[in-house]
């Protein structure tokens, strides 16, 4: 059974109002993860134990650093990325930019535990 995950988007813009957008979307199976990251950690999480491609990626983290390599992300071991604040991919960027990736490997250098929650949905995998 599908279960329905909407996200909501609101950018103000001083002196030029707001932008907002809502997007639902129906997903088959969703993971929230919440990790606390010590110093000098580099945890590795499953995030899709099939071959379906990921429709949703959402990384938050409880503090983000403005310095470059302080709290970074790598997907299926591929090029750090920085963390430098909430990360949102739906439907067809999460799928253009992430396929069916499997893992995401924090590394935390900013010299206190991070708290990092990740949340990602994609279709179920069917086998009969």
């Amino acid at each position: 059974m599908a279960t329905k995950i909407t996200t909501s988007i609101s950018v103000a813009i001083d002196g030029d109002g707001t932008l907002t957008a809502t997007f639902p979307q129906s997903l088959e199976v969703y993971t929230k993860i919440a990790l606390a990251i010590k110093d000098k950690g580099k945890p590795e999480v499953d995030v899709n134990p099939g071959d379906k491609k990921l429709r949703l990626l959402f990384i938050t983290a409880d503090a983000y650093p403005t310095e470059t390599g302080k709290l970074t992300f790598t997907v299926d071991g591929g090029s750090a990325q920085d963390l430098y604040a909430p990360l949102l991919l739906v439907e067809t960027g999460a799928s253009a930019l992430l396929g069916a990736a499997k893992k995401l490997t924090f590394e935390n250098k900013t010299g206190k535990e991070a708290k990092v929650t990740i949340l990602v949905g994609r279709d179920a995998d069917i086998t009969a």
